[in-house]
């Protein structure tokens, strides 16, 4: 079940946080991304993102175990830019930031899903020189030269 209470006093920054990536989630409804369905706070953490249980592993530990098959690594591929293009055309035209081999699970069945949107931005959001975010060695290198929000 699919649910957006999202709202209260969320003043810290780890809170905040965690709201807007929940927030900018709770929108989407796609096969391959992990949907949110709340977010909490509690006295022992300030703020955590209730999201569905995906049983299975990150593709960064799944090939840490073998190459993947060409066939199977090309209809990873596609799945993960039909669910980033599905973001990027969504109302707020979101864009990941970080995709990479750890932001991608895998199911038991071979069924992948985007996830951790935290550092995702929407096209409408103001860029401020030395805004630098994503995990280098997978940026894009429009991402590097800070020229762009490419998330490919």
């Amino acid at each position: 079940r699919r649910h957006t209470r999202l709202q209260g006093d969320w003043s810290s920054d780890v809170c905040s946080s965690d709201l807007r990536e929940a927030q900018i989630v709770a929108q989407f409804d796609h096969p391959h991304i992990v949907p949110v369905y709340d977010v909490v706070r509690s006295q022992e953490f300030p703020a955590y993102i209730v999201s569905k249980y995906i049983d299975g592993c990150s593709l960064a530990e799944r090939l840490r175990q073998s190459p993947l098959p060409l066939v199977e690594a090309v209809d990873l591929i596609t799945d993960v830019a039909e669910a980033l293009d599905y973001a990027h055309r969504s109302r707020g035209e979101v864009v990941h930031r970080d995709i990479k081999p750890g932001n991608l699970l895998l199911d038991q069945q071979g069924k992948i899903y985007v996830a951790d949107f935290g550092l995702a931005v929407r096209e409408a959001d103001p860029v401020h020189e030395g805004d630098f975010a994503g995990t280098p060695a997978y940026m894009s290198p429009e991402q590097v030269r800070e020229i762009g929000r490419a998330h490919v």
